[in-house]
């Protein structure tokens, strides 16, 4: 028993050692990699499509009803997560054994998709419908910044939270679909570009563990602004998991 004992305070004290964190009064930076999977809570997916005339190079429409083009748009339903990635760095200053302040950078491609592969459209009177192969998604590329209190509970393991600004710097939407008119194939324009703003900001808590300079970080940033620019009563959130690695270089 009191050989086991020892053999695991030997353990104990070789990790405490090897994942000794930054120095005090010291500034490191820390490159990182990950993956992260973002929702965007309450957000429908709205398309909007156009479809031409098949016998005439898409410059109008020849149905029973004598239109020259039909236009539309549907509303899918609830968003799923999206799994994507991050990529960036942070600068942090280790003001005592216990406390130290990071500011980051990080590019990260973020989004959700619905479940929308299968779906059919059609409208009889037009004699059109329109073929969903695939499911909707929405792409967001956001450059986030985050500024985060370090609080070590142990060595090498540490609490974060603070606020992060959000920049949504592309936004597009993406799906597959075929369309027939009066039951030949036609071309189709479509636009499934979400209605979002560029700028939120977000809450993020999270832990991060440092084995001598490697750092393994998980967090979760809870939105804390509307981001769809016409949501009604709902609120929209981008809510983002993220686990990166990175290595912590002590400058």
């Amino acid at each position: 028993m009191k050989k086991n004992f020892a053999f695991l305070a030997a353990i104990l004290l070789m990790a405490s050692t090897a994942c000794a964190q930054q120095r005090v009064h010291t500034f490191a930076i820390t490159p990182k990699v990950g993956v992260n999977v973002s929702t965007l809570k309450n957000l429908n997916g709205a398309v909007s499509y156009a479809v031409g005339n098949p016998y005439s190079g898409g410059t109008g429409i020849s149905t029973s009803t004598g239109n020259d083009y039909s236009a539309g748009s549907f509303i899918s339903a609830k968003s799923k997560a999206n799994v994507g990635f991050t990529a960036g760095v942070e600068g942090q200053y280790q003001f005592t054994d216990l406390f130290g302040l990071s500011v980051g950078a990080f590019y990260a491609r973020e989004g959700c998709h619905y479940d929308t592969k299968g779906l059919t459209l059609a409208d009889g009177a037009d004699s059109y419908n329109i073929s969903l192969d695939n499911n909707l998604s929405l792409h967001l590329d956001c450059i986030t910044i985050p500024v985060l209190a370090n609080v070590y509970v142990w060595r090498g393991l540490a609490v974060k939270a603070g606020l992060q600004p959000e920049i949504i710097v592309s936004k597009s939407g993406d799906v597959d679909a075929r369309v027939t008119v009066d039951g030949v194939s036609s071309v189709m324009g479509i636009n499934a570009d979400p209605n979002l703003r560029s700028f939120s900001l977000s809450l993020p808590v999270g832990l991060s563990y440092e084995y001598k300079n490697v750092v393994l970080d998980a967090r979760y940033s809870f939105g804390l602004t509307n981001i769809a620019k016409d949501s009604g009563d709902k609120k929209v959130h981008l809510n983002t998991f993220a686990v990166t690695l990175g290595y912590k270089f002590e400058l």
